[in-house]
């Protein structure tokens, strides 16, 4: 979202309130008409009214502010801060002024994040687009941040291979900042990528001037000592940078190599050993070739084959394994690793076979440590013997009484190890003891919190255990009230007979009180809820059913008391819904204060509610602050649209002016949906009503040609396009109207006007920085169906040149194939 949309979301509404408290004031000083003027999006013209109040009322903190705001949305970042802050200065509490400084401060932070985050996604054009528009000052970023935004560029050249042109980004950087350590880190990585050694050491020692504890750029410069043959630099080098990193798996590599140019093989052996432990990537074929021709090293393969288990990659593990098994024989410890890489393999039997093997060799080896995430996300490791692991072989094969065994055997010598604990669960589970089954993944939870297959096993038991409740709710919410009313009844009978756990009666009682409210049994579905809560207080299923059945009665008062004691329960904690029923039951009583309170409430606990974002519109209104409501409106319309039937919103459109302007955002909601007719009949009324509205004739355009109005359509679409801009960098809005019509033209057989709108498109980002294939691809397919195959296949490669894998002008090309 644009830092304009997000702004005009949260804090547009509020910009006028000021400007309204003040009146008397700005009647004086026509701030009335600069403020219309504002509302109908004329900032320029508004811009002038308000600087010529301010002349006149120079301590107006509202002027100031309002000629902040038009700054702002007419892109002139310094100028709208210095607005802001001199009406902080008359008067510092001015709230409005300090959004405002804020929104400024957002605007100005997103182009470098927007281009950090095409960077991380390995969009390198696009992001070195972004990062060029930066630096040369065509953006919100301002030039504060151009060392920054020539070292991104430096970067994403740097990753597409583009050694040269990024070491001269990167001297661009450090021109405008010459302490910038990552652009001197960048030149040092580019030098060492065309191997120059020597230059590449230069710079990373400059970097590390600045940065001395960057472990890249310190493991990078032992690598340069190390090609040049200064052994005993790179050993140190090497030695800072395992100090300065928790993985160095790189660096302890660098001191494996250094010790063995300097013929000291026990000290390289610990090192490669220390570096495989870290990471399989260690395991090159360059110290493979070492290991290969030393016996005495031949026990890193094993090594390296527990590095790759543990790293989750068990083909490379099990081949590592297979290896260290040819060279070392039936090794206890090899046998085990390429037991445990078969099973997370599927192949148990050759597991089993191997684990047995082991036991015969030696059943007394250490327990393995497997790092495990946990459900709130942090680490743990979980110790397991080949005893362990040979329960959960029997428990895949369907040996469950064998993997009972083993898994008591292991609980018995290890009590504090919850893997043995949780694989009987999951066979007590898999032979249908549910009660014994909850029982071992709770003690497995016990010993470690949020182990997370407990945790699915006990997530498990409760599916089994709540199956026949949940089928009879399932025929509920697909709308089958009376199967599931009926379904209810008999599991209910079955809880008082005593055949089904006790524990689900009230929740049943609840969902009974839900099924005969559908079916019209009001007074049968209160009894039930009533029943529900009095079994279970906290229980907030059952209060919300009973707050609903009694606003369905029109009984708002007792309906929020419920609604406010379900809002309390554990079950509703995090239910938007809740909250806003409270929040309608309040607003039909009057108290739209706390109906305020609970819709925002509601909000924060989801911001994409129709419901919640309506109610928040309706209290506004009656609050008499139309553009505040109209703000919440527009956002619930446009995630339902179907929110224009309900009586009071129709009324309230056609009542409050501000709602025209939810006209348009209701056209392109239906638009979506494909109701071409409701469509074009709120894009009518928002033209009708707001003649400025800069939206609605292009919905319209588009929703009379898939209406089969072509002719109508277009001829509108004709005049809209002539009023968009010539150039446009990045793709913007105006990009995607182009890029839209052209493809609907496209797919209505109209290849010459859809040819026309994908030129005008290209046209709109020619000479920029930042280029698209999309409208040269569109050109060639137009041009093809046209029967211009020579220009076809120009246009197809130019959408290439620019995005090599560009599928559709690739398909395009094979299309032309074979023709003239």
């Amino acid at each position: 979202m644009s830092s304009f949309v997000r702004f005009r979301v949260t804090s547009l509404a509020k910009l006028a309130l000021p400007l309204l408290a003040c009146a008397p004031l700005l009647a004086q000083a026509a701030g009335k008409d600069a403020w219309s003027l504002f509302r109908r999006r004329d900032y320029k013209a508004a811009l002038e009214q308000m600087q010529r109040d301010a002349r006149s009322y120079p301590e107006a903190a509202a002027l100031h502010d309002g000629i902040g705001w038009c700054h702002y949305f007419l892109g002139a970042w310094d100028d709208a801060h210095k607005a802001f802050e001199r009406a902080l200065q008359c008067d510092p509490t001015y709230k409005w002024s300090r959004q405002g400084i804020d929104a400024v401060a957002t605007a100005r932070r997103a182009p470098m994040q927007q281009a950090a985050d095409l960077l991380a996604a390995a969009r390198y054009l696009d992001a070195r687009a972004l990062y060029q528009r930066i630096a040369a000052g065509e953006t919100a970023a301002g030039t504060s941040v151009a060392a920054q935004a020539h070292d991104g560029d430096g970067w994403c050249a740097y990753q597409l291979g583009r050694y040269d042109e990024a070491i001269r980004a990167f001297q661009r950087a450090l021109k405008v900042r010459a302490d910038l350590a990552s652009a001197a880190r960048g030149i040092g990585f580019c030098k060492y990528a065309q191997q120059e050694w020597g230059e590449a050491l230069v710079s990373l020692q400059l970097s590390l001037k600045l940065e001395p504890d960057h472990y890249d750029t310190r493991n990078l410069a032992g690598w340069c000592l190390y090609w040049k043959a200064d052994y005993a630099g790179a050993r140190r080098e090497f030695q800072r940078a395992v100090a300065n990193a928790s993985s160095p798996w790189s660096a302890e590599c660098g001191l494996g190599w250094c010790e063995f140019r300097q013929s000291r093989e026990r000290e390289a052996l610990t090192h490669f050993q220390r570096a495989v432990e870290l990471s399989p990537e260690a395991f090159g074929s360059d110290v493979r070739a070492l290991v290969d021709a030393r016996k005495e090293w031949w026990p890193l393969y094993r090594s390296a084959g527990w590095s790759a288990l543990l790293a989750q990659d068990s083909t490379r593990a099990q081949e590592r394994f297979v290896v260290a098994r040819n060279l070392l024989g039936d090794d206890p410890d090899t046998l085990r690793g390429l037991a445990f890489a078969s099973y997370r393999l599927g192949e148990y039997e050759r597991a089993l076979a191997l684990l047995e093997l082991c036991e015969a060799s030696d059943a007394n080896l250490p327990p393995v440590k497997v790092p495990t995430r946990l459900e709130d996300g942090s680490a743990a490791d979980v110790q397991l013997d080949g005893g362990s692991l040979l329960g959960w072989i029997h428990y895949r094969l369907g040996q469950h009484e064998s993997a009972l065994a083993r898994f008591a055997t292991a609980r018995a010598a290890h009590p504090a190890w919850p893997d043995p604990a949780c694989g009987t669960g999951w066979v007590l589970f898999a032979r249908g003891d549910i009660a014994g089954a909850e029982q071992a993944f709770g003690e497995a939870c016990a010993i470690l919190p949020g182990y997370a297959d407990a945790q699915s096993g006990k997530r498990a038991v409760e599916r089994v255990r709540w199956a026949e409740y949940d089928a009879a709710w399932s025929l509920f919410e697909q709308g089958s009230h009376q199967r599931a009313l009926e379904a209810l009844e008999r599991l209910l009978a079955r809880i008082d007979e005593g055949s089904v756990d006790a524990k689900q009666r009230p929740r049943t009682l609840a969902a009974l009180g839900w099924a005969l409210a559908r079916t019209g049994s009001s007074a049968n579905a209160e009894q039930r809820f009533a029943a529900a809560a009095q079994a279970d207080a906290q229980l907030g299923f059952a209060w919300k059913g009973w707050g609903a059945l009694l606003a369905q009665g029109q009984r708002f008062a007792d309906a929020a008391i419920r609604f406010e004691r379900a809002a309390t329960c554990p079950d509703l904690a995090s239910d938007a819904e809740t909250r806003a029923m409270l929040g309608w039951a309040r607003l039909r009583v009057g108290d739209d204060e706390r109906a305020l309170a609970a819709f925002e409430q509601a909000l924060a606990l989801d911001a994409n509610s129709a419901s919640v974002l309506s109610g928040l519109g309706a209290t506004y209104l009656a609050q008499r602050k139309p553009i505040e409501a109209r703000i919440e409106l527009e956002r619930a319309v446009r995630l339902d649209p179907t929110l224009e039937d309900a009586d009071w919103l129709r009324s309230e459109l056609a009542r409050v002016d501000e709602l025209a302007k939810l006209h348009s955002p209701l056209g392109w909601a239906w638009f979506g949906r494909g109701e071409w007719e409701r469509a074009e009949a709120d894009f009518r009324l928002a033209i009708e009503r707001d003649p400025l509205e800069p939206t609605a004739r292009r919905g319209l355009a588009l929703t009379l040609i898939e209406r089969g109005r072509v002719d109508e359509g277009r001829d509108m679409m004709g005049k809209y396009l002539a009023s968009l801009p010539k150039k446009e960098s990045p793709w913007g809005a105006a990009s995607d109207v182009l890029s839209g019509y052209g493809w609907k033209l496209y797919a209505l057989g109209d290849f010459a006007g859809a040819l026309k709108a994908f030129r005008q498109l290209a046209e709109l980002h020619s000479g920029e920085k930042q280029v698209y294939a999309d409208p040269y691809d569109g050109m060639g397919w137009c041009q093809t169906r046209l029967g211009k195959v020579k220009d076809a296949r120009e246009s197809f490669l130019r959408a290439i040149a620019i995005q090599p894998r560009y599928e559709s002008s690739l398909n395009g090309l094979e299309t032309l194939a074979g023709r003239e």
